[in-house]
């Protein structure tokens, strides 16, 4: 994958929305910021980019800019980060035009600054360029299974180029076209950036949408994978719960580092810990081992030897206190600094930073943050 270290290929983060799905978690952190199992977002991206090789990164930003700014300067990877603070929104098309001076000749991986995954770029970045040896191909786009229910689908032929991205199969009775999700990773060759005015807002599925229109070839490679929209409190949770299913439950250990948590993990020395019931049925590789297990810096233990009362599988980042008579899980997920006190309850929730604050009482099927207590669906 020669391609991967090719110096003409830089990645870009979107990271500009406002949160607005995410309200009020978002009014005083921006989205790219909020942790998933204690890693911001931002940096998970960051991390499947250096993964790859990717050696320049530009994050865009707009709400709540400075603190995306602070987060890429005190990053602890070695990457030479450019930060593009738009005074107003650009969109995800006017984004690009806006870099077009950074990006100079290079084409573009960019990532969706609210997508965790561990879709394979890697695999993109082959097809792309296979296909690009035989055919002039404008962009590659990352997809995943379903038709999307609120919003436009990809649809593809059988040979994997996009025929349409719309919310009805293409009216076209000769050929089959299978719908899919847009899964915010996407490859954008460098001609098709020239096109893109600068400091003027678009929208990049209306650009592909043009593209199509005018005979150009985008193409769309479907990955089976783990991918979860973190834009609602729904959304934000079922994305916790099933990596932990993924992690414990199905034994897919590599997904610790194919969503970029190794990279980060490691990169910050940051602890994880996953617990789990001595009864629950986990994969039999992970019954071999006595009591816990180190992948990177995440610990595996049974619930049976924490000094509180634990329930099925939860996961505590950090540094966090929780009182022996409180009774944690299942399924939560409590993040560094949290002070959990006597007999509290918590269930099917996830308890984010709360430094000097102490949590009591029975919260269950929540986002609990300083101010908020956000519920799931």
């Amino acid at each position: 994958m020669a391609h991967i270290n090719c110096p003409l290929l830089k990645g870009i983060i979107l990271a500009a929305g406002k949160g607005s799905r995410l309200m009020p978690i978002t009014e005083k952190i921006p989205k790219p910021l909020i942790p998933f199992c204690g890693i911001p977002i931002l940096y998970l991206a960051i991390s499947k980019l250096i993964d790859i090789n990717i050696k320049h990164i530009a994050v865009n930003a707009h709400h709540l800019s400075d603190m995306i700014d602070k987060a890429c300067k005190s990053s602890p990877f070695d990457i030479d980060f450019h930060v593009s603070k738009e005074k107003s929104l650009l969109g995800s098309g006017g984004v690009y035009g806006q870099l077009k001076q950074w990006i100079d000749k290079s084409d573009v991986i960019a990532i969706n600054g609210d997508i965790i995954s561990n879709f394979s770029i890697a695999k993109l970045l082959d097809n792309h360029y296979n296909v690009k040896k035989k055919i002039n191909v404008v962009a590659s786009l990352g997809l995943v299974k379903g038709k999307n229910p609120s919003g436009s689908s990809v649809w593809i032929d059988q040979n994997g180029f996009i025929a349409s991205i719309s919310k009805e199969h293409p009216k076209d009775a000769d050929q089959h076209y299978s719908p899919h999700i847009f899964s915010g990773i996407q490859i954008i060759d460098n001609m098709l950036i020239k096109d893109i005015p600068a400091g003027r807002p678009s929208n990049i599925i209306e650009i592909y949408q043009e593209e199509l229109s005018k005979g150009s070839v985008i193409c769309g490679f479907y990955q089976d994978c783990f991918w979860h929209d973190l834009g609602t409190p729904t959304g934000y949770f079922q994305a916790h719960s099933q990596f932990i299913d993924e992690f414990l439950k199905n034994g897919d250990h590599s997904i610790i580092k194919e969503i970029g948590m190794t990279t980060c993990s490691c990169a910050m020395n940051y602890p994880i810990k996953i617990s789990y019931d001595h009864k629950q049925d986990i994969t039999p590789f992970e019954k071999k081992y006595d009591q816990h297990k180190n992948y990177a810096s995440i610990e595996i233990i049974e619930n049976r030897l924490l000094p509180f009362n634990a329930i099925g599988p939860n996961l505590f980042c950090g540094s966090c206190r929780i009182d022996d008579s409180s009774i944690i899980g299942p399924y939560c997920f409590i993040q560094s600094g949290c002070n959990i006190m006597e007999n509290t309850t918590i269930s099917n929730s996830i308890l984010l930073e709360h430094e000097n604050t102490s949590i009591s009482g029975i919260y269950e099927n929540v986002v609990i943050t300083s101010t908020h207590k956000v519920p799931i669906t």
